[in-house]
């Protein structure tokens, strides 16, 4: 490939440093190609997942509950990836197992629920429309057969409520179904990691005031934020992983985690502490659970 005569990103007059790989003023490369896929995996691998990368060294650290914060806040950072980047890698791939993962128990539930309830609906129809058939087909000739086979007023009119009955079951479960609590759990679903994010500034500013007399700044407790939900993402891919009651472990190890990662950060708490880390939990689940509610109504509202 010819040398260019100047550099594609800022302009800067090559012929100079016919020889150069480099842009002298910016720094881009100056042999440029459509990329190709073989590079991509191989920056990512040299870069992330190499045996002494930053990928392994970050996940060793984030192991040991605060111990990547403390080393973020000592200065030890070009070790490790960089708080934002850990947390949208591990929330990135948390969504995505958690999107292609099988359907949750309860949403299985209520399918079940439904399609018993269709079946249901079908055989109250059947009858109905039976009991309709029989009302509305001729009178036999003879009177006998008249009275033996065909349905008296009283049952015609039933069956006429009946059929109104079905039709109403009918009509409700199909909006149930197009647009009801599946659909409205899956719109949550959906939202749920931007609600995730937009949550961090939050959750980092009860920590500055369950912490206040410690006199952390508010980023440090916004890195410390970072940090936790990283291991609580991992933490629930490991829990979505295991099979049967063992997956259980790695829910129990949310609030150990997250006692032993303050305890490390922070110092050890007393009992006020403690009591205050429940109530501050309690609060920023409620708030998750209204942003991601909320965002997927006005989402929902403005028809997107």
């Amino acid at each position: 490939m010819d040398h260019p005569a100047a550099c594609p990103n800022c302009g800067q007059d090559l012929s100079v440093w016919p020889q150069a790989r480099h842009c002298p003023n910016c720094g881009q490369e100056t042999h440029l190609h459509a990329p190709t896929l073989w590079e991509f995996v191989h920056e990512f691998i040299t870069h992330y997942v190499a045996l002494e990368g930053a990928l392994w060294r970050t996940l060793r650290g984030l192991a040991v509950p605060g111990r990547l914060t403390l080393e973020y806040l000592a200065g030890r950072r070009r070790l490790y990836l960089l708080p934002l980047r850990l947390y949208l890698s591990c929330s990135f791939v948390f969504f995505l197992a958690l999107k292609l993962n099988a359907t949750p128990p309860e949403i299985e539930v209520q399918r079940s629920g439904a399609e018993s309830a269709a079946v249901a609906v079908d055989e109250l129809q059947t009858e109905a429309d039976e009991l309709l058939a029989a009302c509305q087909a001729p009178a036999p000739a003879s009177a006998v057969a008249s009275a033996a086979s065909r349905p008296t007023e009283a049952q015609c009119r039933d069956a006429q409520r009946l059929q109104a009955v079905a039709q109403g079951i009918a009509s409700a479960a199909s909006g149930a179904a197009s647009g009801g609590n599946l659909a409205n759990s899956a719109r949550v679903l959906a939202w749920a990691p931007y609600a995730m994010f937009l949550m961090q500034p939050v959750f980092a500013a009860l920590l500055k005031l369950l912490y206040l007399d410690r006199r952390r700044s508010y980023g440090e407790h916004f890195v410390f934020s970072l940090h936790l939900h990283s291991a609580w993402y991992l933490l629930l891919l490991a829990a979505m992983a295991l099979p049967g009651p063992v997956d259980m472990l790695p829910l129990l190890g949310l609030p150990v985690y997250a006692v032993l990662a303050m305890r490390r950060v922070h110092g050890s708490p007393g009992a006020g502490r403690l009591a205050g880390m429940v109530v501050t939990s309690l609060v920023y689940c409620t708030l998750l659970v209204a942003a991601a509610v909320g965002m997927a109504w006005l989402a929902m509202g403005s028809g997107h």
